[in-house]
């Protein structure tokens, strides 16, 4: 897709969102966007299933109630944009920016794929391993068996977030607040969570060895 075709896309979905007679909801199914600029645009609902975003500038921008299933945003900078209650099961953000951005009630569960018999071909993971997640609002956020290893959450707030058999491997997980999370059989080995906030965090059949475990418990 052209820089043009995707501005009067943008356009007729922004006018979609105000009145749903007017305009068209963006449907970018499977599309190759990877190196487009979309800071501060108006997604919101929009349609991105197994689209490829890798290295996209997404600064600032309005994703809330994403369909972006399978979607790739690999190396993609999605710092403060709101990706609340999107559908990012099977989502790829490998080294992806995510500093201050919002994945309130997003679903990162694993993607699992059928075939027109409807039977299960493909379980895809969620993966941010080494993605950025500085100061993120991961609030009931579903991420149960993604992946985040070697990623920083440093001072995220992941209250009541649904994490049980994540693999934190190696994450920074420092100052987060973890505080209701469910972490049951998380894989929790060689993270640092120094003034972390577990309190009432399930912890059952996690693996726990800390790099820094002087996390707050109250």
């Amino acid at each position: 897709m052209d820089p043009q075709s995707l501005v009067a896309l943008i356009d007729e979905h922004e006018k979609w969102l105000l009145d749903h007679n007017v305009g068209s909801r963006a449907d970018l199914t499977f599309s190759d966007l990877s190196g487009f600029n979309f800071s501060d645009s108006n997604l919101r609902s929009a349609k991105l299933v197994g689209a490829d975003l890798q290295g996209c500038d997404l600064n600032n921008a309005d994703l809330q109630d994403l369909d972006g299933f399978g979607a790739s945003f690999i190396q993609a900078d999605l710092t403060d944009c709101d990706l609340s209650r999107a559908d990012l099961r099977g989502t790829k953000f490998f080294k992806a920016l995510l500093h201050g951005t919002k994945l309130v009630n997003a679903d990162l569960r694993r993607g699992v794929l059928l075939n027109n018999a409807g039977k299960t071909v493909k379980i895809i993971t969620s993966d941010l391993s080494h993605a950025q997640l500085d100061d993120a609002d991961l609030q009931n956020i579903n991420l149960t068996g993604g992946c985040l290893a070697g990623a920083s959450l440093k001072n995220a707030d992941c209250r009541g977030a649904l994490s049980g058999g994540c693999d934190f491997e190696g994450a920074n997980l420092s100052g987060v607040n973890f505080e209701d999370a469910n972490l049951r059989g998380a894989h929790i080995a060689g993270a640092d969570l120094s003034g972390a906030n577990l309190q009432g965090a399930d912890l059952s059949e996690a693996k726990l060895q800390f790099y820094r475990s002087k996390f707050i418990r109250r």
